[in-house]
């Protein structure tokens, strides 16, 4: 009986640890599950147009970002808040904009909230006073923005320049009518310039005078123009034909060369050109000079601008180019037979 009874009392005992232990492991449990309650996060990323909300027993971020396979890359931003509670990442990714300086252009990664004089410091841009950016400095970057730096330069250059002389005309009774002689040689003058080009990126766009001044003043040229008359000598009567119907007396030149008269004819010696208005075609002539020269029998069948407008009375055609420039320019008698 007494075994028994105690076998009954140790099974009470039995039931009492067990009820014991399920309370010690349910207050256990509770302790536990209230910690995680406690301790666990809201975590919420906001990744550009991308948002994930999750809960985690993690604090650092690095870990937490880590966990959801999110990589950070240079120049990208991190925003988090923390509450105690909640976590609130806000990743603001880097930019890829393009620079071009002059010439050269090139990508840069940056920083959504840089501005573009950031994006100019960042690639070690230094802005010349006159240097042209095509966007404000102040304004915000974005994902393909283009900025343009044209670099302005100046250059000062001087060059001199030639100042002709005038030609002035004195008359003198040294000479005769007709001659010139060179009194007093011009001499040219010198005028020195300054100019400022403008370069854009390299090439010139524009150039403005400075200043100019005048270093040598230029020399006029002095011609002596002589006024004295020849006197015109009647022809000899060893030159002059024996009969004819009158005189004329003025200057005669020569030329050569063939050809056709302007009456048709094959031009040869003894074929001269006259003014057709003072001497008729066909007019049988006698040519000679006062100083001698004797050019002879001729016929009137050409004729010439420098008879016409009166500056020579009779051109001489003659066989060569050295009897033209033997003869020159030279006063002759005209017999009109």
């Amino acid at each position: 009986m007494l075994p028994y009874i105690l076998k009954i009392k140790d099974m009470g005992f039995l039931k009492m640890v067990y009820r014991a232990s399920i309370s010690l492991v349910l207050v256990a449990s509770i302790v536990l599950f209230t910690g995680f309650m406690r301790a666990r996060k809201i975590v919420t990323i906001v990744d550009g147009k991308e948002k994930a909300q999750f809960l985690t027993l993690k604090t650092d971020v690095n870990e937490i970002l880590k966990s959801k396979d999110i990589d950070i890359f240079d120049q990208d931003f991190c925003d988090v808040e923390d509450d105690g509670h909640d976590i609130k990442i806000n990743i603001n990714r880097a930019v890829c904009v393009y620079l071009t300086v002059g010439t050269e252009r090139r990508s840069i990664r940056i920083n959504s909230f840089a501005t573009v004089a950031d994006v100019l410091k960042e690639s070690g841009v230094e802005l010349g006073a006159d240097d042209i950016v095509n966007v404000n400095k102040e304004e915000n970057v974005y994902n393909g923005m283009e900025i343009c730096v044209n670099l302005v330069r100046y250059s000062l250059r001087e060059e001199v320049v030639e100042i002709d002389f005038k030609h002035e005309t004195e008359n003198t009774d040294e000479l005769y009518e007709g001659e010139t002689r060179v009194k007093t040689a011009g001499q040219k003058g010198e005028l020195r310039k300054r100019y400022k080009d403008k370069f854009i990126d390299g090439k010139l766009v524009g150039t403005s005078e400075e200043y100019s001044n005048v270093t040598k003043n230029p020399a006029n040229e002095i011609i002596l123009k002589g006024t004295k008359k020849k006197q015109v000598k009647p022809a000899s009567k060893a030159n002059a034909p024996a009969v004819y119907r009158k005189v004329i007396s003025g200057k005669a030149s020569a030329y050569t060369g063939g050809g056709f008269t302007a009456t048709g004819k094959k031009a040869a010696r003894g074929l001269v050109a006259v003014d057709p208005r003072k001497i008729p075609y066909g007019t049988k002539l006698y040519i000679c000079s006062p100083d001698g020269y004797v050019y002879g029998y001729a016929v009137a069948a050409d004729c010439g601008g420098m008879m016409i407008n009166g500056s020579r009375l009779v051109d001489l055609y003659m066989n060569s180019e050295q009897e033209c420039q033997r003869f020159g320019v030279r006063d002759v008698n005209i017999y009109i037979l």
